[in-house]
């Protein structure tokens, strides 16, 4: 098994790449039901049928690309927790140590 190192540096770049990540899929949901809205025309009555299916197609499409962008936001806060945590405890650590060496 390979030793396990955490950075903080590390954490946190990642952390901003999902914030970004999260903000761009977040603009592209919605994009599609617009775009197949747009179809109306083209499609009359006769395929009325077959855009109310798209549409719906589309829909859950967006649904899921709107849980994507706030599974990628909750990541991204997730590792702005893990970062405060690591430093809160080694503060911590350090300060016991110190405790016990007698250094202030």
């Amino acid at each position: 098994m390979e030793p396990f190192l955490m950075t903080t540096s590390a954490v946190t770049a990642a952390g901003t790449e999902l914030g970004s990540l999260a903000a761009s899929v977040a603009g592209a949901a919605g994009t599609g039901a617009v775009s197949a809205a747009a179809l109306t025309p083209v499609f009359g009555l006769i395929g009325g049928d077959y855009l109310a299916e798209l549409l719906g197609a589309v829909t859950a499409t967006d649904a899921e690309v709107t849980r994507l962008a706030a599974f990628y936001t909750s990541a991204s806060a997730g590792a702005a927790r893990t970062v405060a945590s690591a430093v809160a405890t080694d503060g911590g650590g350090a300060g016991a140590l110190l405790g016990l060496l007698g250094a202030s």
